[in-house]
């Protein structure tokens, strides 16, 4: 867990050979001066968490009020240190984990320019920032996680450590700080391997209407324990990862009768965003929804009912997702992602009566009874419509039912025996008589062969049709017709040329 250093004005120093001792010049005639000034004292100390600070140091100025009343003398215009927080009793900070480093800055006198800070942080080897954690910001004890009143983010601290003040107001870019101030910043920091007293700094820029020094802050850093691995979040799912379920974990009622769910573990304080993919195929998933993640946690999860904006399952459906983790901003380029998961939706449970599948899968022919066998004009009958099986693309011997009817070959060198009534055969192409006994015009308008039957169109490829009046075996056909279609498309132009042959017993 990253340390939380407490809020305190005054540091009392660790007794601890490690750490070095810092005390002001003139540490009792500050806290004289803190006192006169207001200034709210340091409270008691939380735990043994303290702050490893360096020595202080100062600038000297003009008294305004003196120079005004013509006996002017020299005071300590600001007094500052640096540090970092630490806790003896546990050994923290520890190699891999976000503690803060401080700048603390006291205005004392009362120069007539007044005064102005900037901080740069001149971090050691092996310590860098840790950005996915807030920078602190106190003035006079009030505050905290920036951007706030008095500090703004990370976007104005740069690449070298320079701490820029927002650029608006009278002050752009640096801070005020008048008599009786107390301006504290904390920064998060992390180290990838330990230190044992290594020196690093806070230079800090003043200007004040007198010498205007730029001041060297200098600390020293104790991080203990053998080097870590940085953090390395990983995506796992729980047994089953999508549970059937009335109500979510929260309560509510599901959608869709289940819920999914996810962890990301091995977090270590890193703050991300956890996202849910979806889509019908494992290898075309879509981010559906998303759940922020703030700093501070070891491990976090995260679950859906899948009733999200522009989300519709189907009962029945087999679906794809999966859960990713992005930490830090959103598209970095380290989005840890866990393996794919499914689920079914069930069918008639909780939710909205599923949508018509505008596209259905055709469903294959039930096998026909063998016994007895029908047959077309001595050919096996492969479709009989009168079972309720339907033709496809492949060449097909059907049967139809004596009803009349509209009988519609779907491709290949069909035989089409109908069965009775007035039927007709419907589809693309022209027709020719085989026996020239009777006028025949364009499939595509209207064919007709005589009693028996109504002819019209043809599927797109060869179609032999056979009309009469019963599909009994043995029945001795009325007439008997050639149908030679030639295929068109769409829009009635003429395709290649296809032939087919057929006959009947007449």
């Amino acid at each position: 867990m990253p340390l939380r250093p407490y809020r305190h004005a005054v540091t009392k120093r660790p007794r601890n050979p490690r750490t070095r001792q810092r005390r002001f010049g003139a540490a009792a005639l500050l806290a004289v001066v803190l006192t006169v000034l207001g200034i709210p004292a340091a409270p008691t100390a939380q735990a043994a968490v303290e702050w490893n600070d360096g020595a202080a140091r100062y600038t000297r100025v003009l008294n305004c009020p003196s120079v005004i009343w013509g006996s002017p003398y020299y005071e300590n215009g600001i007094g500052a240190y640096a540090g970092h927080a630490v806790d003896l009793a546990t050994d923290q900070p520890k190699v891999g984990e976000v503690f803060y480093v401080h700048v603390q800055v006291f205005g004392l006198g009362n120069p007539c320019a007044g005064t102005l800070v900037q901080p740069t942080f001149n971090l050691p080897a092996g310590a860098s920032f840790a950005r996915d954690h807030p920078i602190q910001c106190y003035v006079n004890g009030a505050g905290g996680n920036a951007p706030n009143n008095n500090c703004p983010g990370w976007d104005h601290l740069d690449a070298n450590g320079a701490y820029y003040n927002r650029n608006q107001g009278d002050y752009p870019s640096v801070w005020p700080i008048p008599q009786g101030v107390d301006f504290e910043i904390r920064v998060p920091v992390r180290a990838d391997r330990p230190h044992t007293g290594t020196n690093w700094s806070v230079t800090l820029w003043t200007a004040d209407g007198n010498a205007s020094p730029t001041l060297q802050l200098p600390a020293t850093m104790f991080v203990f324990g053998a080097p870590q691995p940085p953090p390395d979040p990983k995506v796992t799912y729980p047994t089953p990862s999508t549970k059937q379920a009335a109500q979510t974990p929260g309560g509510q009622p599901t959608r869709y009768g289940l819920y999914s769910e996810f962890g990301v573990t091995d977090l270590r304080g890193v703050a991300g965003t956890l996202t849910f993919q979806l889509g019908t195929a494992a290898n075309d998933l879509s981010p559906v929804a998303s759940v922020p993640l703030q700093a501070g946690q070891a491990t976090a999860s995260a679950w859906t009912d899948w009733d999200e904006p522009g989300v519709t399952l189907r009962a029945g459906r087999t679906y794809y997702w999966r859960g990713v983790f992005d930490p830090g901003q959103p598209g970095g380029g380290d989005a840890r992602s866990g393996p794919v998961q499914s689920f079914t939706v069930p069918g008639g449970g909780p939710g909205p009566e599923p949508e018509p599948d505008p596209d259905p899968e055709p469903q294959p022919n039930p096998q026909p009874n063998p016994q007895p066998t029908a047959t077309c004009k001595g050919l096996r009958v492969t479709v009989d419509l009168a079972k309720g099986q339907r033709p496809t693309a492949r060449r097909d011997v059907i049967l139809g039912t004596p009803r009349a009817e509209t009988i519609r070959g779907r491709g290949g060198d069909d035989v089409i025996c109908g069965g009775g009534g007035k039927d007709r055969l419907l589809g693309e192409g022209r027709c020719r008589p085989a026996v020239r006994r009777r006028r025949t015009r364009h499939l595509h308008r209207r064919c007709r062969p005589g009693p028996g039957g109504h002819l019209r169109g043809a599927a797109p490829g060869p179609v032999t049709a056979t009309l009469g009046t019963s599909y009994a075996p043995g029945h001795r056909w009325p007439r008997a017709y050639d149908v030679r279609p030639r295929p068109v498309s769409a829009v009635g132009e003429q395709g290649p040329r296809s032939r087919g042959s057929g006959s009947g017993d007449g």
